[in-house]
């Protein structure tokens, strides 16, 4: 190790020896998030959204073939047929 991290890698021990602390164990860590996601999910309220969708069909009494265009049957339902 040259001296260089030797001046940088010092602070950082006696930091973590002067706290005391080791680093997080993974294990309890990722305990700690189920338990905290846990909690929040039992205070989510409990609804669901519905939607209605309503559809006709257009189905002449006589059919014509070939059937008539979108526009033609569009402008036949306005005038009432």
């Amino acid at each position: 190790m040259d001296l260089r991290c030797a001046a940088v890698a010092s602070p950082v021990v006696l930091a973590a020896a002067a706290n005391g602390q080791s680093p997080p164990d993974p294990t309890d860590t990722l305990a700690r998030a189920r338990d905290h996601l846990l909690e929040r999910t039992e205070r989510l309220p409990n609804y669901t959204c519905v939607q209605t969708v309503d559809r006709a069909y257009l189905q002449p009494a006589n059919p014509i073939y070939p059937p008539p265009s979108c526009d033609v049957i569009s402008g036949q339902k306005k005038r009432g047929h």
